[in-house]
């Protein structure tokens, strides 16, 4: 059984809070409370559901009129008595794990030579990197402009300057490595800003989560200035930022959203191959180097270069809505595409 993810943390259940978000528990599942035009509906995060939990939770949501349950599944759920219906992930179905057990160099060395190349080549270059962990500060007024570039450039949706501020202000200014932080009081996770300059100008820059509990970094957010693609500053930047989770006490970087592979059912066929694959309380695993996908997804570019770090690829089971009122769910399902489409126009 894998650990509790940072999303069912009290740290970002008081993140949610304070961005306005109603939220619950039940058996200890942190519950996030989001509205519809035809109701409201649960959702849960890579919570640890057993049957009797589950049971629980769908009693009290359809008690209080829920339109329907959504869970991001943590493992395989048994949810054949119940009246379900799949649905995109919220939270990126396949990601990308690297251990950051071996050394420093070792890790180096392990990553593709294009990406060795190129962290070499931002360093020649000039590129330097700073961090910061509080709401005010410069490397995240430089993530927030980068990010309405990429938005512009890629037609791509991050969440809005009110959201990142308060993510700072909640969990950002925590520098206790974090073999201390539980022991010493801290709390458990830890919000950074990085970015990454040349002389004085942000290029790129990203935003990374250290969780003191699973000792596991996650690369949240990222952004950059496509005018200095040339610079390869997101490559140095990524290192940088690897070498820093491993410096803090982190057991594990993880790359946070892939474009998912070709076939899942690869991963398990290759389990007797030389490639090493293997599958874990439903959660199939493959190294990165072995990992197929379709080179039109909107996530391609983005999965090549994380690639690059090598790692092993992390495929989570199907998100789902356990349905509480049909005839509204229907109706909803079918507005749904078309509220998406209308967000992104105004967007």
């Amino acid at each position: 059984m894998r650990e509790p993810s940072f999303l069912q943390s009290s740290e970002w259940e008081e993140f949610q809070r304070r961005l306005g978000v109603a939220t619950q528990r039940i058996g200890g599942a942190l519950i996030v409370e989001r509205a519809t035009p035809l109701g409201r509906y649960w959702y849960l995060a890579r919570a640890r559901l057993t049957a009797e939990l589950l049971t629980e939770i769908h009693a009290q949501a359809k008690k209080n009129g829920g339109l329907f349950i959504r869970i991001d599944p943590q493992e395989k759920l048994s949810i054949s008595n119940y009246q379900i219906s799949t649905t995109l992930p919220t939270q990126p179905q396949d990601t990308l794990v690297l251990d950051l057990t071996p050394s420093v160099n070792e890790l180096f060395k392990n990553f593709h030579e294009k990406t060795r190349y190129n962290i070499r080549l931002a360093e020649r270059k000039g590129i330097t990197v700073t961090r910061a962990s509080t709401s005010n500060s410069k490397e995240l007024s430089a993530f927030l402009a980068l990010s309405n570039k990429t938005s512009q450039r890629q037609n791509f949706h991050y969440h809005s300057t009110h959201y990142y501020q308060i993510l700072l202000r909640v969990l950002g200014s925590n520098e206790t490595p974090l073999n201390a932080c539980l022991s010493a009081g801290k709390a458990r996770l830890t919000v950074n800003a990085w970015t990454a300059w040349r002389y004085d100008q942000p290029v790129a820059a990203i935003l990374t989560l250290a969780d003191a509990q699973t000792k596991q970094s996650y690369y949240l957010h990222g952004a950059s200035d496509h005018t200095a693609r040339t610079l390869m500053a997101p490559h140095l930047l990524q290192w940088v930022a690897i070498q820093k989770a491993k410096e803090l006490g982190c057991a594990t970087y993880d790359f946070w959203g892939i474009a998912p592979p070709k076939s899942v059912a690869v991963i398990a066929k290759n389990r007797e191959r030389r490639i090493s694959c293997h599958c874990e309380e439903s959660r199939a695993t493959q190294q990165s180097d072995s990992c197929a996908f379709d080179p039109a997804h909107p996530w391609a570019g983005i999965t090549r270069f994380k690639l690059g770090f090598g790692g092993e690829v992390v495929h989570y089971p199907d998100s789902v809505d356990l349905v509480l009122s049909p005839a509204p769910y229907t109706l909803y399902k079918l507005l749904r595409p078309i509220g998406r489409a209308l967000r992104y126009m105004l967007y």
